[in-house]
């Protein structure tokens, strides 16, 4: 069994060293060969200096440099795609995932896809932790996972599940979510979780707001991205079905009561434009069949070769 573990980083100078010592030093215990993705997702710190300085190290280390901070969706998809284990390791560089607990993990993907490492004994300021909760919440409730931390970083995931997976913007967080809607298998298993004593959170309660927004996005792909005519279908028959009954209204008062056309112009405008409006949603749901079908995969970093 061959183990790839992909950890992102933006600014942990200090911190990407000792978790590479880390990683190797727990692995080493298991029967199996790896090897360590390291993303600089655009550091404007020595990160990616102590990056190269690990790997001259030790050869089971690669490095991806982005241009930029693409964020860490875009630097899954790259260690993802640089990775060559049949089991994917996610883990955060800031030292509070705990590399021990990959054994744990390994030995109970066997019969899973994914394995989320649940932070039982959370180490974080209520500022992360009352966020973590609302969200992990709302995900139980809209999308069935029944999960106590779903938007753990810290994952072990199969490489034909993570092939599967196309992240952007913070839809890295529902890498379960995604998962389940595709059918792989996912359980959870209680990890060790520790204080950060370097570098700074890049996350606090103006997550929870994007990410609300995120959940009613991931609903909308989980549910329509494979037909969006449906989703725009709805849409214009709803409106299609108010323009009618706005019509059939002004011609109710016209022929039973004798009222002029005129006195329900404005009935007779909103139901027509409701109607054009339906047929243009409609329109739009075929569009995105096309789109759907023709789309080509776009670039979501760009790596700095230099």
């Amino acid at each position: 069994m061959h183990i790839s573990v992909v950890v992102p980083a933006h600014n942990e100078e200090d911190n990407i060293i000792p978790i590479c010592n880390e990683i190797i030093a727990s692995i080493n215990k298991i029967d199996v060969t790896y090897e360590i993705v390291l993303i600089d997702d655009g550091s404007t710190d020595n990160t990616y200096n102590a990056m190269n300085q690990i790997a001259e190290k030790f050869d089971c280390i690669k490095i991806v440099k982005f241009k930029k901070n693409y964020k860490k969706s875009a630097a899954y998809m790259a260690g993802f795609k640089e990775s060559c284990g049949d089991i994917i390791i996610t883990m955060d560089a800031d030292l509070q995932d705990d590399p021990n607990e990959i054994e744990k993990m390994i030995n109970l993907i066997g019969n899973y896809d994914a394995i989320v490492g649940w932070k039982e004994n959370r180490m974080d300021s209520i500022s992360k932790t009352l966020p973590s909760k609302i969200f992990n919440w709302i995900n139980k409730k809209l999308f069935g996972i029944n999960l106590k931390d779903n938007d753990s970083g810290f994952r072990a995931i199969k490489k034909e599940a993570a092939n599967e997976l196309n992240l952007y913007g913070d839809l890295y967080r529902f890498i379960p979510a995604l998962l389940a809607s595709k059918g792989y298998r996912i359980t959870e298993v209680s990890v060790n979780h520790r204080p950060r004593n370097s570098g700074e959170s890049k996350y606090g309660y103006s997550r929870l707001l994007t990410g609300l927004l995120d959940i009613l996005t991931i609903k909308l792909i989980i549910d329509f991205t494979n037909r969006p005519s449906h989703l725009f279908g709805y849409l214009a028959f709803g409106m299609i079905a108010i323009g009618v009954i706005s019509e059939l209204i002004a011609i109710f008062y016209k022929v039973f009561l004798g009222h002029l056309f005129i006195t329900h112009m404005p009935i007779m405008i909103f139901g027509v434009m409701t109607i054009i409006l339906g047929v243009s949603f409609f329109g739009i749901g075929l569009l995105g069949e096309l789109v759907v079908h023709q789309k080509k995969n776009e670039n979501l970093y760009e790596i700095d070769k230099n």
